[in-house]
């Protein structure tokens, strides 16, 4: 049964439009959650995003930026705590269930690296966008010579930068490279 209700959520949308009488209208509107959590009772109010990736799966290798399973964990300082939730979209044998799934609460640490909360309005960029900057730095000649190269798709704050950054992988480490999230420019090919 679904409740109205103030909510937090992540989802991509995937439209079509089309111009009627000068105007343009939406054709198509397919929205695919990523996650998401009711806004006064959710599992904390000072919870923001730390880290959103990609998983390859039977059904999705990465192509065009797109992914049929996506995990992202989120962290409270005020609970000193993370909660990791996975979006599936599909029913592969090898994939989580379909919706959103969360995990188990996990220990936060403001200081470690790998949890470096970020505010999502500097996600601008999507990997659809990321693929193609990829694709423009190595990756193009790397599907010429493999068209089956898986490719992941990770953000993450880099707090070095103060940066919101997709870190992006062909294979097994054939290729990284890092993409602004703010604006989609090309940063570096890590060696």
């Amino acid at each position: 049964m679904f409740t109205y209700g103030a909510r937090w959520s992540t989802s991509i949308y995937e439209n079509t439009y089309v111009k009627e009488g000068g105007s343009w209208k939406i054709a198509s509107m397919h929205v695919y959650p990523r996650m998401k959590t009711d806004y006064a009772k959710g599992w904390a109010r000072d919870a923001q995003p730390y880290t959103l990736e990609s998983q390859l799966n039977s059904d999705s290798t990465g192509k065009d930026g797109k992914a049929a399973i996506w995990r992202t964990g989120f962290a409270s300082p005020t609970n000193k705590a993370t909660k990791p939730y996975a979006w599936s979209g599909t029913d592969a044998q090898d994939a989580p269930a379909r919706g959103i799934n969360p995990g188990s609460d996990g220990d936060y640490n403001p200081n470690n690296s790998n949890t470096q909360i970020f505010d999502p309005a500097f996600l601008k960029v999507d990997t659809d966008k990321v693929f193609e900057t990829a694709q423009k730095h190595g990756g193009e000649k790397i599907l010429t010579a493999d068209a089956n190269t898986p490719i992941n798709y990770r953000l993450a704050w880099d707090r070095n930068t103060s940066k919101l950054v997709w870190h992006v992988t062909y294979g097994d480490g054939k290729l990284r490279l890092e993409v602004d999230a703010t604006s989609g420019a090309f940063i570096r090919v890590l060696k």
